[in-house]
């Protein structure tokens, strides 16, 4: 009788403990950001990350600037820093074609960030689940680097400003 009293203690004991970790798990965290500095301006966007699922979007991006005069070739990401290491989760690049002696324009780069904000999957980028929750909100950062026909590089970086919801 004893014995099985101590089992059945310990099963549920076990159970309550695989339940309570299965809900920790598929926990979802919500996250918005914007940010803004002389360069750039993000708005409205937003985070989504549990274990099955991840989403990075935003709704409003603007450029202030001009495009540095004479690029043809430009790179945009969003990535966390995390113990030190950059998690990209996502990133875009183009170009056009330097014989033509056309450069970037605004209208150009704009009609590409689209392809930034689909979520992050796949190889070629990290998940979202590689960076702590204290990370997602304290090192989010977008960045463009431009290339011009004389070979320099022009980075501009947006440290972003997040918040968690949920």
């Amino acid at each position: 009788m004893k014995n099985k009293l101590i089992l059945s203690v310990i099963i549920n004991f076990t159970l309550v403990l695989l339940l309570v970790f299965t809900i920790k798990i598929n926990e979802t965290k919500v996250y918005s950001f914007s940010g803004e500095n002389e360069y750039f301006v993000i708005e409205h966007g937003e985070i989504i990350k549990n274990r099955k699922f991840e989403k990075i979007s935003y709704s409003n991006f603007q450029i202030k600037n001009d495009i540095p005069s004479k690029s043809y070739e430009y790179k945009m990401e969003l990535y966390f820093i995390n113990k030190n290491e950059k998690i990209v989760v996502n990133m875009f690049a183009d170009k056009i074609n330097p014989s033509t002696g056309i450069s970037l324009t605004n209208g150009h780069l704009l009609q590409n960030l689209g392809r930034l904000q689909t979520s992050a999957s796949g190889n070629v980028y990290r998940k979202l689940q590689d960076v702590s929750n204290k990370n997602i909100i304290n090192n989010f950062y977008f960045e463009i680097s431009f290339i011009t026909y004389d070979g320099q590089e022009i980075t501009q970086t947006l440290k972003l400003d997040v918040v968690e919801i949920k």
